[in-house]
């Protein structure tokens, strides 16, 4: 007979170990990297460094892709890590490369609200 979905789940979670707290601290340190990097670009961005803010989306892409696999790899999937990604994702691919693009329009010869 087939096993029950509750079942398979606790025959998973019975296999797998418990994680170290440094497993457990890992992915969110990883997550809190990439927030960093978010917040570099968009202070970059500020400054007028466009190539240094495009360097650090692209270290805080890395970082965000890492995180959820270190997690997964270290059975240290948490509900705070997964909000902690979700705020991480708001930053990394909302508001950074937004005010990247937003600092770059600005600094245009023509001013945006002439050029409509």
């Amino acid at each position: 007979a087939p096993l029950s979905r509750a079942l398979r789940a606790e025959l998973k979670s019975e296999e797998r170990p418990q994680p170290s707290a440094l497993a457990l601290i890992c992915p969110s340190a990883l997550t809190l990297c990439a927030l960093c990097c978010g917040m570099s670009a968009m202070r970059a961005a500020s400054r007028g460094e466009f190539s240094g803010a495009l360097v650090w989306l692209g270290l805080s892409a890395i970082a965000d892709g890492l995180d959820g696999h270190a997690a997964r790899r270290l059975n240290a999937v948490t509900a705070f890590g997964g909000e902690l990604d979700s705020l991480c994702d708001l930053v990394d691919f909302g508001a950074a490369p937004t005010l990247v693009v937003y600092e770059w329009a600005e600094g245009k010869i023509v001013p945006l609200h002439l050029s409509c």
